[in-house]
């Protein structure tokens, strides 16, 4: 019979250490960023503007999770998160002054139907919504 003595607990904890000392796993911010950046869509040179800046941060985030820099890979990649976020917000804003508009003009045309004999009323000029 085999008498290990010693070593055999000490090569029982050679796959703990070893464990112990893998690198860190990615944060998960960092695949939710790749999700929303991939999904977003920039139609609006407001949304384009976020979205670039969105992958600008999502690609220094990945540089950092490959460099095991897993603190700045999470910070960065919230960054990311929140810029396409910022871009999907501006693409509905957009889209509902859109509809305001759409809305402002049949209204106009139900009067114009309504009252044919009457002169058109002046548009209100539309306000901005913030600034850019």
């Amino acid at each position: 019979m085999l008498d290990f003595g010693w070593r055999a607990p000490a090569m029982a904890l050679v796959p703990l250490m070893l464990a112990a000392c893998a690198s860190e796993p990615p944060p998960a911010s960092l695949q939710a960023a790749r999700v929303q950046v991939g999904q977003a869509t920039a139609p609006t040179p407001d949304a384009q503007l976020h979205l670039q800046e969105a992958r600008e941060k999502l690609n220094a985030a990945e540089q950092a999770a490959a460099s095991d820099d897993m603190a700045e890979a999470d910070m960065l990649a919230q960054e990311a998160l929140a810029n396409a976020q910022l871009a999907r917000a501006s693409v509905q804003a957009a889209e509902a002054e859109q509809a305001v508009r759409d809305v402002e003009r049949a209204i106009q045309a139900l009067r114009a139907e309504t009252n044919p004999g009457a002169p058109p009323a002046a548009a209100a000029p539309a306000q901005p919504t913030g600034t850019r």
